[in-house]
Parts: C-alpha cells; sequence; structure tokens
C-alpha cells in the first residue's frame, strides 16, 4: 500500500514526463491506477511523424519504469486511425506481454502490461 505522500509524488513525477513528452510533440497521458502506471493516451503529432520520437519516448518511459519499479499498463485502440496489431507489435518490442491477471469487476483492465525488469511487482 502506498502512501498519500509517495501518491502526490508519483502523480508529480507523471506530470512531468507527460510535459517533457509534449514539448517533443508526443502527447502521452499517463494515470496511476490500480498500483500500475496506465498509459491512457500515446499520440505523436501528425507532422512528426517517422522521426523515432514514438521509440524514444518509449524507450525513456520504459527506463523510468525500471529506475522505480513501475509497472506499466495500456490497452492498444484504433481511436487515432491506428493499427491495434501493429501497436501491440511495437509495444512487445519494449517488453509489453499481454495481460495475464484476472479481470475484476468494476476495475480497469490494460490489454497489455510491461513489468519493470528484475520480474513481476
Amino acid at each position: 500500500m502506498t502512501s498519500r505522500a509517495e501518491r502526490v509524488l508519483l502523480d508529480h513525477e507523471l506530470n512531468a514526463l507527460m510535459l517533457k513528452f509534449s514539448r517533443n510533440g508526443v502527447t502521452v497521458d499517463l494515470l496511476s491506477r490500480s498500483g500500475r502506471v496506465a498509459i491512457t493516451k500515446f499520440l505523436v503529432a501528425k507532422n512528426l511523424r517517422g522521426r523515432g520520437l514514438a521509440r524514444s519516448t518509449v524507450t525513456h518511459l520504459c527506463t523510468w519504469a525500471d529506475k522505480y519499479s513501475h509497472t506499466l499498463g495500456l490497452t492498444p485502440s484504433a481511436m487515432y486511425g491506428s493499427d491495434i496489431e501493429r501497436l501491440t507489435t511495437f509495444f512487445g518490442q519494449y517488453g509489453f506481454v499481454a495481460n495475464p491477471e484476472e479481470r475484476q469487476p468494476l476495475r480497469a483492465h490494460d490489454a497489455l502490461v510491461r513489468y519493470p525488469k528484475g520480474g513481476q511487482s
């Protein structure tokens, strides 16, 4: 169980990361929920695509998550014209796997998770 102070610090860190990414043209919405950090939106500006920004952003985010032992979660979506299979393959390159956890009533369930290096948390 995390303390209120730890949750406030994590929220502050997530806000700082989102701001850093947005300055580079990448919209990443991060949310602390259910003991993990959920990536609820990941979008590279159309005019900046093809420059490796998605790769560098995910690499940075995974390095940060490993450093602080955070599990990442996300659910690929076709909402912005993306292909779910392509997104699943892309995030799989960074260690995201199908979520093995059983769905719980009234709880968010990310389709993909990435556990910090060193095992599941």
